[in-house]
C-alpha cells in the first residue's frame, strides 16, 4: 500500500528487496561494521522508490519518496522508526536519483 506505482512491477517489492540486500553488502565491503548509519540506510533502501509514478526516468520520484518518509513513515511504522533519523533517510531518498 506504500507504493504509488506498481508494487509488483520493475521498481516494486522485489526491487526493494534487492536494493536492501546490496546496500547492506556494499556497506559491509566499503565501510565495515559500525561505520554507517545502518538503520537509516535500510529504511532508505526500503523507501527510495515509493514515490514513483512510472518505471521511466520519473525525475521527481526521489523527492516524492522523501516527502512520504517525512510525512508518513513514522505514523505507518512507529515501533520500527523510533530513534531513526528520518530527515537523513529522506535525504538519502532524494540523493539516490
Amino acid at each position: 500500500a506504500w507504493f504509488t506505482h506498481a508494487p509488483f512491477g520493475i521498481h516494486g517489492v522485489a526491487h526493494v528487496a534487492r536494493v536492501m540486500v546490496w546496500a547492506e553488502r556494499l556497506a559491509d565491503g566499503v565501510a565495515g561494521s559500525g561505520a554507517l548509519r545502518r538503520r537509516e540506510l535500510r529504511w532508505a533502501a526500503a523507501c527510495h522508490d515509493l514515490g514513483r509514478l512510472d518505471d521511466g526516468l520519473d525525475p521527481d520520484h526521489g523527492n516524492r519518496s522523501a516527502a512520504w518518509v517525512l510525512d508518513d513513515l513514522a505514523r505507518a511504522r512507529p515501533e520500527l522508526t523510533a530513534g531513526v533519523d528520518l530527515a537523513f533517510v529522506a535525504e538519502l531518498c532524494r540523493w539516490h536519483q
